[in-house]
């Protein structure tokens, strides 16, 4: 972690923080919806790994693709992950 990102930490009272109802990945509205299978998505999971182990990749992993494709299971993927990890700063989904 470098300096800014101690500093920051140190100063936000995250709980003063606002949030937005039904938007966190292990929010109730989304305790029936998929993650992926073991050793499925493998490639796209180890790039999206590599973005949030590089500080300094881009400050935002672009995921689109065509409705339907996973791009919502990867994300929560990735999210619960990060989570179990202790490294999840935030997470923000809808539909």
């Amino acid at each position: 972690m470098t300096e800014i990102h101690t500093r920051v930490i140190g100063a936000t009272n995250w709980l003063k923080l606002p949030s937005a109802e039904g938007a966190a990945y292990n929010d109730r509205t989304w305790e029936h919806e998929d993650l992926c299978l073991p050793d499925t998505r493998v490639q796209l999971r180890q790039q999206i790994t590599e973005w949030y182990e590089n500080p300094r990749s881009p400050c935002i992993f672009w995921l689109n693709g065509m409705a339907g494709t996973g791009k919502s299971t990867i994300c929560r993927t990735v999210a619960c992950e990060l989570a179990d990890q202790g490294k999840l700063a935030a997470s923000f989904f809808f539909s």
